[in-house]
């Protein structure tokens, strides 16, 4: 059965998705270059999305979480596994240890360094991170349509003991 909608078109494939496996971060990828397709739904280079999954710690060999999300500038429509991040989720919740307030913002966007996982990274969405990374959910995508302004500010505005 197909299935139809009034304001946006359906683009999964259920073939293609079945393709990937259990794959997950290949999923992902699917998932947001489904989602940027439709410029309806997400302007180029907006939106932000993400997974999470179990790899195994390539120092200990035990299993960890890591969170996989868009690298920072990167468009969903056209992402690969080149423009992505992979971050280890316990260390990116540890960062509010050291949270030192606003006035800390700019030392903070530096750590995230400390918490790659994946040492082929591209610099992680910053808005991506403040949203799921408490998040229990495998998966998360963000899609704003229209203009909200310069987003750097908005990545900025983090409050991590609250979050």
């Amino acid at each position: 059965m197909e299935k139809t909608f009034s304001h946006v078109d359906y683009l999964w494939d259920e073939q293609k998705a079945a393709e990937l496996g259990d794959d997950q971060v290949a999923l992902f990828l699917y998932r947001s270059n489904i989602l940027g397709a439709d410029l309806r739904i997400t302007n180029y280079g907006g939106g932000n999305t993400s997974c999470k999954t179990i790899e195994k710690d390539p120092l200990t060999n035990e299993d960890v979480e890591v969170m996989w999300v868009k690298g920072s500038g990167g468009d969903i429509g056209t992402l690969t596994r080149q423009g992505i991040a992979g971050l280890y989720t316990e260390r990116l919740r540890n960062l509010k240890n050291v949270y030192g307030g606003l006035e800390d913002e700019d030392r903070m966007v530096g750590l995230f360094n400390h918490c790659i996982y994946d040492l082929d990274s591209k610099a992680p969405s910053l808005l991506q991170l403040k949203i799921v990374r408490k998040s229990p959910k495998k998966f998360g995508e963000i899609q704003w349509v229209g203009c909200l302004g310069n987003v750097r500010d908005l990545t900025l505005v983090f409050n991590w003991k609250n979050a």
